[in-house]
């Protein structure tokens, strides 16, 4: 029936046509058919439909999602314009498909879940097309016996593919064409060598053409013999390739570990320059770097140790109150404008600590600065006292505070306690 006449075919309802060739006529034709998809659905059994578009017979099969279609040929029919405006549906009513035809058509890609319609299909052909795979979906489609893939540009079929083919082949024999496709006889394709040499799977041959890492041209037949010659270096390679992948890995490990011990310094190191930079921007200035929290039994302490070791060696500014306190303002201003005025503050839990009301202003006004981003640091030293009798006013503010337990005895190691505190201090300051 090709011809190039301005046609109209009308296929009338209850007929018997099963095969129609429409092949380059559609372009200066069309064709209705009179049925009803519910119960007159046409009983075509064989369509071939090649050259032009092919987008007005799949409209008029639109309509009929149950038919009888069992072999469609679409060659030359622009399906690759097909597949990008109809990427799920371009098969949507060929569920009863057993044998298709779109060779000839360009197809360099397969949507996913293209072919999930065709639940049937038996034989495929994909000759003469694009393609550099084989489609991935075909491992769901278990009853094809036929597979032609035959002038595309395939360089190597995925492990996947091999798999499936061989359970084809299991369950009910299969036939592969592979001929004219641009294989690469290299290391990534050992395996594939060696499989269409042992496959059961019926293939077009046994040799095709191929190119070897140097550039020469050869056949699958060819390598497969010369294995250990042509590919003796892969071996040398994937030890290299093992031993780069182990070494690395055992870098990165080595890298982590050191990171996980460090972990701690690191951090407050990283906070520490951040809060610089922050600081910086926003140039917040303070007149004290420490205010010191205390009761009068650490006095001694705190100037013969404390003192010395914070203002003598770190360099930074502590507020007391017996040296610090300016004259004619009330106790209250005072603590309120040195806490206001300290980046941190230290409470220094002895013994002898009593919650009096103005250590117990302390307390709440460090927790007032500090939900007001004003005070820094709260820092909790407990000397010579168990966590468990510091006083209970601190859970106010426990959520803020770096805890530092000091205990004077010989095998306390105050060096490490020293280093926690000056990182507590310093991470933050305004230089």
């Amino acid at each position: 029936m090709a011809n190039d006449l301005p046609i109209i075919y009308l296929v009338p309802i209850n007929n018997r046509l099963k095969y129609i060739d429409l092949s380059y006529s559609i372009s200066s034709g069309i064709i209705l058919f009179e049925s009803d998809s519910l119960h007159h659905p046409p009983n075509l059994e064989t369509l071939i439909d090649s050259g032009g578009d092919y987008s007005f017979i799949w409209q008029e099969f639109g309509r009929f999602p149950h038919n009888n279609l069992k072999t469609v040929v679409w060659k030359n029919r622009n399906l690759n314009e097909g597949i990008q405006a109809h990427p799920k549906n371009l098969f949507r009513n060929l569920n009863s498909v057993e044998t298709l035809d779109i060779s000839e058509n360009n197809i360099w890609y397969f949507s996913d879940n293209l072919l999930d319609p065709m639940k049937n299909l038996s034989r495929l052909n994909l000759s003469k097309k694009l393609l550099h795979s084989i489609p991935i979906q075909m491992i769901n489609h278990l009853k094809i016996k036929t597979l032609d893939v035959r002038n595309n540009l395939l360089t190597g079929i995925s492990l996947e593919i091999r798999n499936w083919l061989d359970h084809m082949q299991n369950m009910h024999s299969m036939s592969l064409f592979l001929a004219g496709n641009a294989f690469e006889c290299s290391c990534d394709n050992i395996d594939l060598i060696r499989w269409l040499q042992t496959t059961d799977v019926k293939l077009d041959s046994r040799s095709y053409k191929c190119v070897l890492p140097n550039g020469s041209n050869s056949n699958t037949l060819d390598a497969y013999n010369s294995l250990s010659d042509l590919f003796a270096h892969c071996e040398s390679f994937m030890w290299l390739t093992l031993a780069t992948t182990l070494l690395s890995t055992a870098f990165i490990i080595a890298i982590l570990l050191v990171l996980y011990n460090k972990r701690w310094k690191i951090i407050f190191t990283l906070q520490g320059i951040i809060n610089r930079v922050v600081e910086q921007k926003i140039k917040r200035q303070y007149t004290y770097d420490v205010y010191i929290s205390y009761e009068g039994n650490a006095v001694y302490w705190i100037k013969e140790t404390l003192v010395s070791k914070l203002e003598g060696e770190w360099g930074l500014n502590m507020c007391i109150r017996e040296r610090d306190f300016l004259a004619g303002i009330s106790h209250a201003d005072n603590e309120a404008e040195a806490i206001k005025e300290s980046r941190c503050i230290i409470f220094v839990i002895t013994p002898g600590y009593r919650l009096s009301p103005d250590r117990t202003f302390e307390i709440d006004r460090a927790q007032y600065e500090k939900t007001r981003s004003n005070l820094e640091t709260v820092i909790v030293l407990t000397k010579d006292i168990k966590i468990t009798d510091v006083p209970r006013k601190f859970s106010y503010i426990w959520n803020y505070v770096y805890l530092i337990e000091w205990v004077d005895h010989k095998q306390f190691n105050s060096d490490d306690i020293w280093e926690k505190l000056k990182l507590l201090l310093t991470q933050k300051r305004f230089y």
